[in-house]
């Protein structure tokens, strides 16, 4: 296995182990895949940065009570960028979007209702888009699994069809029950050599990413 697919399989289990042991907190899954994540970025993408955080549209000298909520951006997964930010502390960052080169939302899950345009998290996807395509900033997309408890045949390769992000990548699509819980990926047939269609999805990635530059 390559070195690409074998850091993509990597990520999903890592993803997948807190719940496995036991720990079944939302927020926490999704820090745990954006920290993962940007690690790996920033090991394989050299010249740009990698933070979740805050990016601002305004002026540049503009500081303090000068500045208002709608001269920022709502909290970002990860933003990718160039140069120094305007502030950062610990893992967070606030960055021009001049800088900004483009902006990665994050989830552990998604499902085909999360997909569409009209659902929670796509209105609020299209909000993001709306905001950075006004200064030519694309949006990307990552979800860690794909599945659908309600649909057979359903797959992310016919669900990300409809999606209205071009810029979406899954890194592990397949999804079957045992019982009455869903099976860990490593449980799943196909899993020692990684033998999914989602295979490739994190070298394009950052392949998509390298473009920017």
């Amino acid at each position: 296995m390559d070195k690409y697919n074998s850091i993509q399989k990597k990520l999903v289990e890592l993803c997948e182990r807190p719940h496995y042991c036991g720990i079944r907190h939302p927020s926490l899954s999704g820090t745990i895949c954006e920290d993962l994540l940007i690690g790996y970025l920033r090991d394989l993408i050299s010249g740009l940065k990698f933070n979740r955080g805050v990016v601002s549209f305004a002026d540049k000298n503009k500081r303090g009570v000068e500045l208002k909520k709608e001269d920022f951006s709502t909290q970002q997964d990860i933003i990718v960028y160039r140069g120094q930010p305007i502030w950062y502390i610990e893992r967070i960052a606030i960055v021009h979007i001049s800088q900004v080169v483009c902006v990665i939302e994050v989830k552990k899950w998604t499902t085909p209702n999360a997909l569409r345009l009209e659902s929670k998290q796509g209105k609020k996807l299209a909000r993001v888009k709306q905001q950075f395509d006004k200064y030519s900033v694309p949006s990307f997309y990552v979800t860690y699994r794909f599945h659908d408890r309600l649909h057979n045949g359903v797959s992310w390769e016919s669900e990300s069809k409809k999606f209205f992000i071009d810029n979406a990548y899954c890194f592990f699509g397949k999804y079957t029950a045992q019982g009455n819980r869903n099976r860990y990926p490593w449980e799943e047939s196909g899993w020692n050599d990684f033998n999914t269609p989602c295979r490739g999805q994190f070298e394009k990635l950052v392949n998509d990413i390298k473009k920017l530059k």
